[in-house]
């Protein structure tokens, strides 16, 4: 269970990503968004770029969700927490889909163990689920 440092604000999660980053090898950042892409929380990113990641990982989210119904149909109904990586050579972008209404970004080094940062993201995102889902807009 998550407990939310003294030092940090309890209504961000910029504190729970800056964990994650510094506690996971070869991590660089992370970003907190909604699934229609909007930045909620960043660590390791300025605003622009964690707002530009973020419109990226929706859209990411969104083929792999669209990859899983047609691929794996029957998987679709029972996967609560999936992992969509793109491998840049130098650098991973994982998105961490699933939580309702929300999607968790981290960048990683080539050094990464990919399995080793996808489950610590499904970990945070699990360990969050109460407090980071973003409710549907009208």
């Amino acid at each position: 269970m998550l407990t939310t440092p003294a030092a940090f604000p309890l209504d961000g999660f910029d504190w729970a990503l800056q964990h994650l980053v510094e506690r996971v090898p070869h991590t660089r950042s992370a970003v907190l968004l909604s699934s229609d892409g909007l930045a909620k929380s960043q660590f390791g990113l300025d605003k622009d770029t964690a707002d530009r990641l973020a419109a990226l990982a929706s859209g990411l989210s969104g083929l792999a969700d669209g990859a899983t119904r047609l691929l794996a149909p029957n998987a679709a109904e029972t996967l609560s927490l999936n992992v969509a990586v793109i491998d840049l050579g130098a650098v991973a972008l994982l998105v961490c889909a699933g939580v309702e209404g929300s999607r968790l970004l981290v960048t990683a080094d080539r050094e990464a163990d990919h399995g080793q940062v996808g489950f610590e993201m499904a970990k945070l995102a699990g360990g969050l689920r109460d407090h980071i889902t973003t409710p549907a807009r009208a």
